[in-house]
């Protein structure tokens, strides 16, 4: 894997003296959509919640029966609705502290990441569901569709439990949350460039229809506003989008990767990601 990333890296940096205009624009592309879309959807809800996580303040939420059926114990469930509430790859990042703190062991790690993987609900409320549709009521629907996957995921893999030990380290402050919120999103701004212009020079030998395919599958966020410019039926486009944000993407498997310390199987967490949007279309076309 390290060598088929240097070899990768080298690649871009190769293609960049032979595509520099390609890369150029669609780098531009790239920074317009998160300054302008995923920084005003998602930097005020990240500071929030992550007050309220360093805080400590989640585990108050006692919830027997979801500890139950979920076969967690509070603190567990508590972080389990903080991964929820940022969203990828934030969730990964939350993951990675408690395994570094020793609050979850290893299979517990393993089986929040492959099963907790959701876009931040300021995305799909706000940019999905306002921005695209101008519906609160569909983005509500996206969102509950995503959350009611989740659970079932959850459901399947019951059989590793998770008991964790609660936050000994010191609270941190508001400028704290400010300063790993504006992190996470700037890390996230340049995964986005990277993968979008690697997408752009691989599109340059496809056809249209390959391209479109590469393009919503490398990166989640652009491949949604993209599936809006399709020729298919509204009804179809939400599909679309509901499977795109389960997937999440090459480009959030790709900071995962890099969040996470702990090894896990790259296959097992990308047949979770299909799984989590196959249950999501099924649930979607039932809502219909």
């Amino acid at each position: 894997m390290k060598q088929l990333r240097h070899f990768l890296f080298f690649g871009v940096g190769f293609l960049i003296f032979f595509y520099g205009s390609t890369i150029l624009d669609s780098s531009k592309k790239a920074l317009t959509l998160w300054f302008e879309v995923l920084v005003p959807s998602m930097f005020v809800s990240l500071i929030c919640i992550r007050y309220l996580y360093y805080q400590g303040l989640f585990p108050s939420l006692h919830l027997p029966l979801l500890e139950k059926t979920f076969h967690m114990n509070q603190y567990a469930l508590s972080l389990f609705f903080c991964i929820l509430l940022l969203g990828f790859p934030n969730g990964a990042l939350l993951i990675e502290e408690a395994y570094q703190q020793q609050r979850l062991t290893h299979q517990q790690a393993k089986r929040l990441l492959y099963t907790c993987s959701i876009a931040s609900p300021g995305f799909i409320l706000i940019s999905c569901g306002i921005g695209i549709f101008q519906s609160a009521q569909i983005g509500w629907r996206l969102f509950l569709i995503q959350i009611a996957a989740v659970a079932l995921l959850l459901l399947i893999t019951r059989s590793t439990p998770i008991s964790m030990l609660p936050l000994q380290t010191e609270t941190k402050s508001l400028k704290a949350a400010m300063l790993d919120s504006g992190l996470s999103l700037f890390m996230l701004g340049g995964y986005l460039m990277l993968v979008t212009s690697i997408t752009a020079v691989i599109c340059l030998w496809l056809s249209p229809s390959q391209c479109h395919i590469v393009q919503m599958l490398s990166e989640f966020s652009s491949g949604i506003f993209l599936s809006m410019t399709l020729p298919y039926p509204l009804v179809i486009k939400q599909l679309l989008i509901c499977i795109l944000l389960s997937f999440g993407g090459f480009c959030v498997h790709l900071q995962t990767r890099s969040l996470c310390s702990f090894p896990y199987s790259y296959a097992c967490y990308c047949g979770f990601r299909i799984l989590q949007a196959v249950l999501a279309s099924i649930l979607f076309l039932f809502l219909l």
